[in-house]
């Protein structure tokens, strides 16, 4: 198989794309991500809000030809700097229980923080039909420490998924949401989940404080929508889980 990876730029009224880096030889052993049904948090890639760097998700395969994804930053400003990985399939790994290692997990979409000092990554892991398993992790861009906004790594059994979490009455399973979206001024995670007939928004600061996630709102209505894709948009508006939200700061 060949073929060649590039950015390029064009300008929105059309005509040629313009090369901005060729990363052929850079990424000879990998392959932008695409063809999700789900999108999930901004895309596989997206610009800092300064338009200054590239984060995307890169997939290579191992031995056996399963599919792995990194993390990595490319600088627009600089056509000879080399790209930096942040973050690989064993970060990834790492705040999963033993028992779901045999689940690999696969990077599905990522944000940048309002700020530009942290990307958020999710990864999802199929475990169950029904129980779908997704984190999401922060990486901070100054000194690559990557935090995960829940850390299920201490779950001995399976099992332990079901049961409440420490200092709440919810079960673990919940802070596994369906979706998540980061709030308009991109300082917050927003995640969505839809159990038993309730929909709840949970919310955690950018970067991470360590604590679960608070439920922000809930409401006992369930759309089943199965909508992955999420986006935010002016005046607050946040769409996720096919519903329409107007986030207000307090």
């Amino acid at each position: 198989m060949r073929f060649t990876i590039g950015i390029y730029r064009i300008a929105p009224e059309g005509g040629e794309p313009e090369l901005v880096r060729d990363l052929t030889t850079t990424f000879a052993d990998r392959l932008p991500m695409f063809d999700y049904e789900k999108i999930y948090l901004d895309g596989t890639s997206a610009l800092s809000p300064d338009g200054e760097t590239l984060a995307v998700l890169m997939t290579s395969f191992d031995e056996m030809g399963a599919s792995e994804q990194s993390l990595w930053t490319i600088d627009l400003t600089d056509a000879k700097s080399k790209p930096q990985m942040l973050a690989d399939v064993e970060d990834f790994r790492a705040p999963r229980p033993e028992w779901a290692q045999d689940f690999p997990p696969q990077a599905q979409g990522l944000a940048w923080s309002g700020d530009g000092a942290g990307i958020v990554v999710m990864t999802h892991s199929d475990v169950g039909v029904s129980m779908p398993f997704q984190v999401y992790q922060y990486i901070d861009i100054a000194n690559g420490e990557i935090t995960p906004i829940v850390d299920f790594s201490g779950l001995e059994e399976m099992e332990s998924y079901s049961e409440p979490a420490p200092g709440s009455d919810l079960p673990w399973r919940v802070y596994s949401p369906w979706t998540a979206s980061l709030s308009p001024a991109g300082d917050k995670l927003l995640m969505v989940n839809d159990l038993s007939g309730t929909v709840a928004l949970f919310t955690a600061p950018l970067p991470p404080a360590g604590d679960l996630p608070g439920i922000s709102a809930s409401a006992d209505i369930s759309p089943m929508s199965g909508v992955a894709t999420s986006s935010r948009g002016a005046e607050g508006k946040v769409v996720a889980y096919g519903l329409l939200l107007n986030i207000t700061e307090e």
